[in-house]
């Protein structure tokens, strides 16, 4: 009489592959879902910033008090110049200045001079300014105003061709 205490080599070998196969695709899970998770969180951090400029731009219109003038640029886009009580930096620097730069950058100064065309170089000199990169690799932002004169559409196309399209109404 044989009494079988343990495992024969061939139920070792079998539990071994089977315990390996059941790992592998665990393993091939758990990196489907790491890059799934990946592909969630950018999308997320993108719509965070979308709302967080939508907020900014929001923010700065309605806490203006007077007519926002819109200018233009050489390629078109707006340039918008105006004070507001909503500052980030200096509580002293009322005056916004949303612009395009250089470098396709949509750029968000406060300062305490006002934006003048005519006098650009004393407003690039001068040193009591904020300048805050809101978006990066800009196509177009583009500033309509509606007939009533407090509603404003805000459109922004990025090179990724994302655009945002904002409508604020500063009553």
């Amino acid at each position: 009489m044989n009494n079988k205490n343990s495992f024969t080599l061939i139920e070792m070998i079998i539990s071994i592959t089977l315990f390996s196969i059941i790992i592998i695709f665990l393993y091939s899970t758990l990196n489907i879902m790491q890059k799934s998770n990946q592909i969630y969180k950018d999308e997320l951090n993108k719509i965070i910033k979308k709302e967080d400029i939508k907020l900014l731009l929001f923010e700065d219109l309605i806490n203006t008090h007077e007519p926002i003038p819109l200018e233009t640029d050489k390629e078109g886009n707006t340039i918008l110049s105006f004070r507001s009580n909503n500052t980030y930096h200096n509580v002293f620097y009322t005056n916004i200045l949303y612009i395009i730069s250089k470098n396709k950058n949509l750029l968000r100064i406060e300062s305490s001079l006002k934006y003048d065309k005519k006098k650009l170089s004393q407003f690039k000199n001068n040193k009591k300014k904020y300048v805050d990169i809101i978006q990066k690799d800009i196509k177009l932002f583009k500033v309509y105003q509606h007939k009533n004169k407090s509603l404003y559409t805000i459109q922004i196309m990025s090179k990724d061709k994302k655009d945002l399209l904002i409508t604020i109404n500063t009553i």
